[in-house]
Parts: structure tokens; sequence; C-alpha cells
């Protein structure tokens, strides 16, 4: 299945902003979540958008403020999980 991921910046380098949400299957949610709060970025939503499909696909949304590489950096964590 085709699962996606985004971010947007904005500010300055080193007083940014990130928003974004990621696509994942139900038992990655755990991990992604820490590696996000692990990097001071906040998880703001977690849902489904679908009733009983197979395999489980949740939402989330996060943001975070901070120096852009640092954000980055938990972006990055996020997606390596």
């Amino acid at each position: 299945i085709g699962l996606n991921s985004w971010a947007s910046f904005a500010g300055k380098q080193d007083a940014a902003h990130i928003a974004g949400d990621m696509a994942m299957l139900e038992g990655e949610v755990n991990a992604v979540v820490r590696a996000l709060r692990d990097h001071n970025l906040e998880v703001v939503a977690l849902h489904h958008h679908m009733l009983s499909e197979q395999p489980r696909t949740i939402f989330l949304h996060y943001y975070g403020r901070g120096p852009a590489t640092e954000l980055a950096k938990g972006f990055r964590a996020a997606l390596d999980q």
C-alpha cells in the first residue's frame, strides 16, 4: 500500500516551526511517537479515516519549534521507524 509523510518548515534557521503528518501501519505507532517525543516534536492528533480496513492505517499529526536542523533530525528519526 502507499503510505506517505510530509513536513512543512517555516521561520528562520535558528527559530523554525515544523508541522506535518505521517501515515503508518498500526504496529508502527508507538515507535514513531517515541521518536518524535525524543526530539521534542509534539503529537497533536492520532486517528484513522477508514472503517475495518486491513491493514489498519493510522494518521499522526505533529508540530515542533526550534532550530530547523534539530526539527529535521526529529522528523528523520520518526521516518526511520
